[in-house]
């Protein structure tokens, strides 16, 4: 890469790139370039330089976007990162230059990595336990959204260790709910569901409290019924008490 004078703006239109702001690019660019580990394929880093801002990729979504802040006069005053590293973990911040440069080496540096779990897998593995990306919200304590945005890829999260963690945990659950809506249909020839989550408390609330809800409590019915029909068994999925109902059995 050589330092830039004018670039495409995000409208596609060719201006010029302010000294300071194509002299931060280069510092950044060579840094990133004495920063990648050894054995990164050879096509990463690979970079788009613009007037708005820098986007550097690499493997397995790997990204990174500069963008400069300037001053009234176009003066350089410092830059702003945000992206994800190959491990999948978020990258955010601002501050000087030499902050951004230092941000862009950290990023570099763990290109030879891979993810804990990618958005894909996140919501392949949630779907497969029956969780809902709200149940999965409440239990790391994040908004739906933010679940749906690590989902689609528009956004990383900053501890992927943690949501694989957790995902692992619901994945336990779900096998331990099947266990039991076997048991279930095979004692009693019934296998119970739920819709509403103060009904499912009510009448499971040792299943609720380790973080299950009526969706993955369906899911678990679902394998439990394939699970005894092999087995030569039949069993019938039907609706669980109400909580009405349940008080009055009590």
């Amino acid at each position: 890469m050589v330092s830039i004078r004018a670039a495409q703006d995000q409208d596609g239109i060719s201006r010029p790139v302010p000294e300071g702001v194509a002299d931060l690019y280069q510092r950044v660019w060579d840094e990133v370039i004495d920063s990648v580990p050894d054995g990164v394929d050879e096509q990463w880093p690979a970079v788009v330089d613009g007037v708005d801002k820098m986007v550097i990729s690499g493997p397995w979504g790997a990204a990174l976007s500069i963008t400069p802040r300037l001053d009234d006069t176009g003066a350089l005053t410092g830059a702003a990162w945000r992206g994800q590293r190959a491990d999948a973990s978020a990258i955010i911040g601002h501050g000087s230059p030499p902050a951004a440069v230092s941000a862009a080496a950290d990023w570099a540096s763990c290109l030879d990595r891979t993810p804990a779990i990618t958005g894909v897998e996140l919501a392949a593995r949630r779907a497969a336990t029956g969780a809902t990306q709200a149940d999965l919200a409440r239990i790391l304590d994040v908004g739906q959204s933010v679940i749906s945005q690590w989902e689609s890829g528009r956004r990383a999260p900053r501890d992927p260790d943690g949501v694989l963690a957790a995902i692992e945990a619901l994945e336990a659950l779900a096998n331990d709910l099947r266990d039991q809506a076997v048991d279930d249909g095979t004692t009693t020839g019934v296998v119970p569901v739920w819709d509403a989550p103060e009904a499912y408390r009510a009448a499971r609330p040792d299943e609720v409290e380790r973080g299950a809800s009526p969706a993955m409590r369906r899911m678990a019915a679902a394998r439990a019924w394939h699970d005894l029909r092999n087995q030569g068994s039949y069993a019938r999925i039907i609706p669980g008490h109400t909580t009405d109902e349940t008080r009055e059995k009590a």
